[in-house]
Parts: C-alpha cells; sequence; structure tokens
C-alpha cells in the first residue's frame, strides 16, 4: 500500500512538472497565444516547456526564437533558430527568422545568405527579398536590393516598409525622383510611419528641395516629437535655406535628446 501512494504521489508531481499533462503542443498553442499578447517571458517559458516534452520539435525552437527576437535577445533568437535548423533544414520560415535576427545584430552577409535559403525553399516569400535588400542596402549593393525588392513587391504590392526599403535602395542609385515617388507610396499606405516622412524629406533636400523637406520633417515631428534625428534633418535643412536662429534651435534640441552629430554643426555654424 505504501508503495502504491508513494508511485501516485510520484506520478502528482511528474504532472505538476509537465503542467497537468499538457502536451508539447499544447505548450506551444499557449506560448503563441502569450506572444500575441506580447507575454513573450511567458511565451519563452510555455516553448521551453514544449522543448523539455519534445526536444525534436522544430517548431518550438523557432518559435521561443521569435519570443527572444521580440525581447531584443538577437543573439538568443539566433541560438534556437540554428537548432531548429537543425532538426529541420527545410523550413522556409525559420530561415527567413534568423535572417532577421542577423540583420539585426548587422551580420548583413549571414542575413543574405539565410534569406537566399529562404527564397530557394519558397521562391514566392515576398518577405525574404524584403529582409535580402534589407541587408544589401546596408552593404550598398544598391542595384542586388533593387532587384530583391521589386521582385518582392511585385508578390506583394501592399507593404509600406517595402517602398521605403527600395527608396532607399533608389536613393543610393542617385534616382532622387524615383526615390520621392516610393516614399510617397509608403505614407500613402501607413499615412503614420514617421520614418517614411523623413525618408521623403532627405530625399528632398537631395534634390534642393529644403522648404519641402522641412514640412516633411513637420510631419515626421507631429508622428514622433522627441526624435533627435528629426530635429537633426530639420535644423540642416533650415540651415541651407540661411534660416540660423530656427536651425540652431532645432540642432540644439536634436542634441539634448542624445544625438552626439549636431555638436560639431552647432560649433560651427551657432556661434
Amino acid at each position: 500500500m505504501k508503495k502504491l501512494s508513494f508511485l501516485l504521489f510520484g506520478f502528482i508531481l511528474l504532472l505538476s512538472s509537465t503542467g497537468y499533462g499538457q502536451t508539447a503542443q499544447e505548450f506551444i498553442e499557449h506560448g503563441r497565444e502569450k506572444h500575441k499578447l506580447q507575454d513573450n517571458p511567458g511565451a519563452i517559458n510555455d516553448f521551453t516547456k514544449a522543448i523539455e516534452l519534445d526536444f525534436t520539435n522544430y517548431v518550438a525552437y523557432r518559435q521561443r526564437g521569435n519570443a527572444k527576437h521580440a525581447l531584443k535577445d538577437f543573439v538568443g533568437a539566433i541560438s534556437d533558430f540554428d537548432k531548429a535548423i537543425e532538426i529541420n533544414p527545410r523550413d522556409t520560415l525559420t530561415y527567413c527568422m534568423r535572417g532577421h535576427a542577423k540583420n539585426a545584430i548587422q551580420d548583413f552577409t549571414g542575413a543574405i545568405i539565410d534569406n537566399t535559403m529562404a527564397i530557394e525553399l519558397y521562391p514566392s516569400y515576398s518577405d525574404a527579398y524584403f529582409d535580402r535588400g534589407y541587408a544589401k542596402n546596408h552593404i550598398e549593393d544598391f542595384l542586388g536590393a533593387l532587384d530583391d525588392l521589386n521582385y518582392g513587391i511585385k508578390i506583394e504590392p501592399n507593404v509600406a516598409r517595402a517602398y521605403n526599403l527600395r527608396g532607399i535602395s533608389k536613393s543610393g542609385l542617385k534616382n532622387s525622383n524615383g526615390a520621392i515617388g516610393d516614399f510617397e507610396k509608403s505614407i500613402e499606405l501607413d499615412p503614420n510611419d514617421y520614418y517614411a516622412y523623413v525618408l521623403l524629406g532627405n530625399a528632398k533636400c537631395d534634390l534642393q528641395d529644403n522648404v519641402g523637406a522641412i514640412i516633411d520633417y513637420n510631419k515626421a515631428l507631429e508622428i514622433d516629437s522627441n526624435n533627435a534625428m528629426i530635429f537633426y534633418s530639420r535644423g540642416l535643412a533650415r540651415l541651407v535655406l540661411g534660416e540660423k536662429e530656427s536651425g540652431c534651435l532645432d540642432l540644439r534640441k536634436s542634441l539634448e535628446l542624445g544625438n552626439s552629430q549636431a555638436e560639431k554643426i552647432i560649433t560651427e555654424y551657432c556661434k
């Protein structure tokens, strides 16, 4: 009788340690729900329990990596994506996620390799083209980036971020008018993206349209009123127009918000 009681007690402990008999798949589903609610620590806990129950479940590693990415633990995310790929080397989504994390740590060569693999596995995966284009922009392969972004936009034409990225490629190729068209399209798709207005303003500055650029920077500041780089860009545009007082005010605000680049300009032009 004592032996039976001991075995029953052990069974109860086992159930407690594994979530009252939940399966790995159930923990994965719970983790996904927590991730959607931005409870990423809770999601990581659930995905870890799923892995403890089934260490060959690549989805659990992939989803835990995704939750770590959301917490900006990019190195930890890449480690989980590595394990997921080791288990299932033909999962397109994991390559794309790992490429995204590599972009975040500025491993652009690694990001290009991962997104290339994702494209080989699934040639119509628009996100892989967008992320590979992002990486190519950063290594100044603007023609390569433009090819990727053109193809990705052909697959999925309503992604605002893609037009920002393509506009950056066009700016890098000195096609400011083409860049402006892309940034305007991005704003049409997402009017609350301050970054698109900044990019639009920068492209107008390239064409010496500083008045138009200031209008765009004003709009960006309506969306994000404490962004040091927007004040910096508007300050420079105002100085070019001879508006020294307002330009220097913007540059000092940029410096106050943490942009050390502004200090040199203030020293030279705002005496």
